[in-house]
């Protein structure tokens, strides 16, 4: 990895700006405060996630945020990448190739960074930074000169010395999972043993229902045979029952069409002889007809003008109505115009009254203000009244609390020593409580420890006294391969006989009397005096009695198969006891010993919940007795003040007093304002306002313009209304014979109305003479071709009953109905033993589902057995191997520490090595020196070489800085240290960060960074 570019933007004191890197040793110089170490914290925060203060500090003053871009070369890939990140929200890895941003968001580019730098996933990132590439100025010795319990606290989190604990207690979830899960897995596995008992059983009553089921169907298959044979015949008899119902059906309805038909010649005879009739009544009243529908005409166009002459008699009314409203209005308007005249004359008169009753209200208005300001005086002067006595009160209550705080000046003293002795004695309870928390949580832990160890030894106790019937359990289990072959022995027995005695049981279920169920006779192969019946009932007794003696023994077997199981199981669990009761004593060991020096601890602590009640009781006493100390002290202290009061009350007092003479004095013209008052509303109610009828006389009068121009506008409304009646009168002239024209034309309707009525009765039947005359034609054809027809189907009934025979048609379908209930039984007993094959696989399915898993978990069981042991294992390893993997960390470091510190220095015959305990140690001549006892320069030295080797150790980045090195050393100090560093190898970048010219000419380049 290399770190090829680095832009800033509003960080700190800069603006703008960018610095490119090469491989080897740069030197990174300038002045305080120029923005050296800028630069090595813009780094941190973009690629470490490492600030050393608040983001807000770290954005120059004055801007909202500011951004970093870190240029760098993948230890991946080796291709060039850009960081950025700024002090808002926005943090990405950028590719300048595809121009796309690779990731985002703060975990997933971290995770990033971590891959292409070549350190592990959990590695802190932060934590690498700060203590190995980038050491804070001023801090790169500090952490080897700390006492060795704070050195080790440091350093055990950079070698992540405690993850190894960590991780050994995380592995005891894992074990408690797996021994939850054989608990589990060994409950599921006794459920599943005692479904799988009843399979064998199941198995041979299936094999029994399939061989009847096969029997069942081929004797199916006979009876339909003969089924089929019978619908044939069957078939035929009813195709010629049904051709004779046919035929009968079709001779009554052909005898009801021919007598139908009849009857509709006999109707359409009468209907042409009703249509010939209205023909010729039609002809006589034709021109009776043609005047009535001519008078209809002319009244049709008539009526349109009668309505057109009414409508103008309408307007010609409306019209004259709206005249006369319009003159009665002409008469209102210039009865007004005179009215507005003697309104002016009015208001002429009015003048010198409104000047007067303007003088007056003005007078009034002056002196209802010095009214007001009268009344608001006399109202202050009550509010000064009462300020005057609150001040008296005030005045005596001050001097009682000055007179009591006097007196509590002797108790005010008291408060230092209550308060000095109270925070003593609450120290010694604080101290006193912590101390009994401590001994009781010890004490809980003991009893917990006590606990577990009661448990472990009552574990190991009970898995001793189990192991104990090991070998019996052994032996049981060995005879359990022979019970289950004989128990399958026996099922195929009980099965057999159970299927005899059902089939016996249907047979006596078929024998009635005795009598043959096939012949319906006596059996001739019984004995005298035994019926079948008999003989079925005899033989159905035996078999009841070898099922009843199978299924006892099988129940007796079944005793012996389960024990046997049980015993097996108990094997299997066995086994994994053994290891449990290991493990078991080795935890009791354990737990015993950490009892031991918890007991050790509590007896060490001097503490009772005595000594605490009593600093408690104490500690209340001297509170009760502080109260009223310091209320005494408050009291004391607010003299001064009392007494400052005091004086200030003495002084409004004396103000309040003079203002109130004041007021009076101002108060005394108030009876002379209220009596010139008085007049002067007297006089104006008098004068009876004078401006406001002036008022509405000049609202009337500004009327005169708008009253003329509506008297214009009436007028010449009158004049149109004139003009449009005229026209009216003369159009009703045009109508004056209408009414006349009207009369002539109904008379000539009236007189040919008696003819039209024949007309219009008659019109229908005669014009439907020639249909009827047609349809009769046709009804008289139809009657012919039904009657022939009639005769022809008389003559097919008359053939098919000659060959039809009811008997014969009746006695098959009896042969019919006794072969279908025959199907019907054997098919009822089919689906009966399919069903029961049916619920048989099912059950058997399931059965083997659960033995494969009953095999499964078997497995299983021993897999999590072997599963928690190798767990324990590497829990075990986990725990002895921290101090381990660090010693050969601390001699991995040593060695490297040590090459480093020889190359930085130039002296081969000096040894470093960095012990347990984190203490820096040199040897030269047979002579060892600690770190606290090394120059400056040898402090700086070895901590620079022990950092770097720590770095080489960790992680793959081969990139370090190095941040005012110098501080404080001399000229000589610091070129030894400058000339050291640029003697380092195995690192690709190296950067120095320097306020002197101390490292010019010993590394590879040289950037200067001027005060921005």
């Amino acid at each position: 990895m290399l770190i090829r570019k680095v832009e800033i933007e509003n960080i700190k004191n800069y603006d703008t700006a960018s610095y490119e890197f090469e491989a080897g040793v740069t030197a990174i110089n300038g002045a305080n405060g120029a923005g050296k170490t800028t630069i090595l914290e813009a780094i941190a925060y973009c690629l470490f996630d490492s600030l050393p203060y608040r983001k807000e500090d770290f954005v120059k003053r004055g801007c909202k945020k500011g951004s970093v871009r870190v240029t760098f070369a993948s230890a991946v890939d080796g291709r060039e990448y850009t960081v950025y990140r700024d002090t808002a929200n926005g943090y990405y890895v950028f590719d300048p190739i595809t121009k796309a941003r690779l990731v985002e968001q703060k975990n997933q580019v971290c995770g990033w960074i971590k891959e292409h730098m070549g350190v592990e996933p959990s590695t802190d990132l932060k934590t690498l930074f700060t203590s190995t590439i980038g050491v804070p100025q001023g801090t790169f010795t500090i952490d080897f000169m700390e006492q060795a319990a704070k050195r080790k606290v440091g350093f055990d989190k950079v070698l992540r010395v405690e993850e190894y604990q960590k991780a050994a207690d995380e592995m005891r979830g894992a074990m408690k999972l797996v021994e939850a899960k054989q608990t589990q897995q060994q409950a599921e596995m006794a459920r599943l043993e005692g479904e799988v008992a009843i399979l064998d059983s199941l198995l041979a009553e299936r094999a029994k229902y399939q061989a009847n089921s096969k029997k069942l169907q081929q004797e199916i298959r006979e009876a339909e045979g003969e089924q089929v044979v019978i619908r044939l015949e069957l078939a035929s008899l009813e195709r010629l029952h049904q051709l004779i119902e046919t035929k009968s059906s079709e001779v009554a309805k052909l005898t009801a069409r021919h007598e139908n038909l009849e009857t509709s010649c006999r109707a359409l005879s009468a209907e042409v002889q009703r249509s010939e009739t209205a023909r010729r009544a039609l002809t006589a009243a034709l021109e009776g007809f043609t005047q009535y529908n001519q008078a209809i005409a002319q009244l049709e166009e008539l009526e349109p003008q009668a309505l057109l002459r009414d409508k103008l008699k309408t307007t010609l009314a409306a019209k004259e109505r709206q005249l006369f409203k319009v003159e009665a209005a002409l008469e209102q308007i210039k009865n007004s115009l005179q009215e507005l005249e003697a309104y002016k004359t009015l208001r002429r008169s009015l003048k010198p009254l409104i000047e007067e009753q303007g003088n007056l209200e003005q007078q009034r208005q002056e002196l209802q203000n010095s009214l007001a300001e009268l009344t608001v005086l006399k109202q202050r002067r009550a509010e000064d009244e009462a300020e005057i006595l609150r001040l008296r009160n005030d005045f005596q209550g001050v001097k009682a609390r000055l007179a009591e705080a006097e007196k509590q000046k002797d108790l005010a003293t008291q408060v230092p020593a209550l308060e000095a002795l109270r925070q003593q004695v609450e120290g010694e309870y604080q101290a006193a409580q912590v101390a009994l928390e401590r001994l009781q949580a010890k004490k809980r832990e003991a009893r917990m420890l006590a606990e577990r160890i009661g448990n472990l030894e009552g574990e190991i106790h009970t898995l001793e006294h189990e192991l104990k019937g090991l070998a019996d359990w052994q032996a049981k289990a060995k005879a359990l391969p022979e019970y289950e072959q004989e128990n399958q022995s026996f099922l195929e027995q009980i099965a057999e006989v159970r299927l005899g005695v059902a089939r016996e049981k249907k047979i006596l279920g078929e024998v009635k009397e005795g009598l043959c169920p096939l012949l319906s006779q006596r059996c001739l192969n019984m004995p005298e005096g035994q019926g079948l019946d008999q003989f079925f009932k005899v033989k159905l007794g035996n078999e009841q009695q070898q099922l009843r003696h199978l299924e006892g023994a099988q129940k007796v077997l079944q005793q012996k198969l389960q024990m046997a199981k049980e015993a097996s199981h108990k094997v299997s669990a066995l086994v994994g006891q053994q290891t449990q009761l290991l493990r078991s004593r080795q935890k009791l060991e354990l737990e015993s010993k950490a009892l031991g020096k918890l007991q050790n601890e509590i007896d060490g602590i001097k503490v009772s919940e005595a000594s605490c009640r009593a600093l408690k009781k104490q500690l209340s006493e001297l509170d009760q007795q502080l109260i009223p100390a310091r209320q005494a002290l408050a009291q004391v202290a607010s003299v001064q003040s009392l007494q400052e009061h005091l004086e200030r009350l003495r002084m409004a007092g004396q103000t309040k007093k003079e203002s109130l003479a004041k007021l009076d004095e101002r108060l005394s013209g108030d009876s002379e304002l209220q009596e010139k008052l008085k007049l002067i509303n007297g006089r104006l109610d008098v004068l009876a306002d004078p401006k406001g009828r002036a008022r509405q006389l000049d609202t009337a009068i500004n009327r005169e313009l708008e009253i003329k121009k509506l008297l214009a506008a009436t007028e010449k409304q009158e004049a149109d209304f004139q003009l449009s009646m005229q026209a009216l009168w003369q159009e009703l002239a045009n109508y004056a014979n209408l009414d006349e024209q009207i009369l002539q034309a109904k008379e000539r309707r009236a007189a040919s109305a008696r003819d039209y009525q024949i007309y219009i009765v008659n019109q229908p039947p005669a014009a439907l003479l020639e249909q009827k005359t047609q349809e009769l034609k046709i009804v008289e054809g139809d009657l012919q071709v039904c009657q022939q027809n009639l005769i022809e189907v008389q003559e097919q009934l008359q053939q098919a009953l000659a060959q039809y025979d009811e008997k014969r048609l009746n006695l098959c379908r009896e042969k019919l109905e006794e072969v279908i209930q025959k199907i019907a039984t054997l098919s009822s007993e089919l689906n009966s033993s399919a069903s029961r094959i049916q619920e048989l696989n099912q059950d058997i399915e399931r059965l083997l589902e659960a033995r494969q898993k009953l095999q499964a978990l078997v497995r299983e069981q021993q897999r999590l057995t072997h599963l928690y042991d190798l767990s324990d294992f590497i829990r075990e390893l986990l725990k002895k191997a921290g101090p381990f993997i660090t010693e050969a960390h601390l001699q991995s470091i040593t060695i490297e520490a040590n090459h480093l510190y020889r190359e930085v220095t130039g002296n081969p015959m000096v040894s470093l090595r960095w012990d347990a305990g984190y203490e820096v140690v040199l040897e030269e001549d047979g002579h060892e020196r600690p770190f606290l006892n090394l120059s400056g320069g040898e402090q700086m030295s070895a901590a620079l070489s022990i950092r770097l080797a720590l770095l080489k150790e960790l992680s793959e980045i081969r990139i370090a800085f190095f941040d005012e090195p110098t501080t404080n050393m001399d000229e000589e100090r610091r070129r030894n240290l400058a000339q050291q560093i640029g003697r380092i190898k195995d690192f690709n970048q190296l950067f120095v960060i320097s306020h002197d010219d101390a490292f010019e000419g010993f590394t590879d380049r040289v950037i200067t960074v001027g005060a921005p």
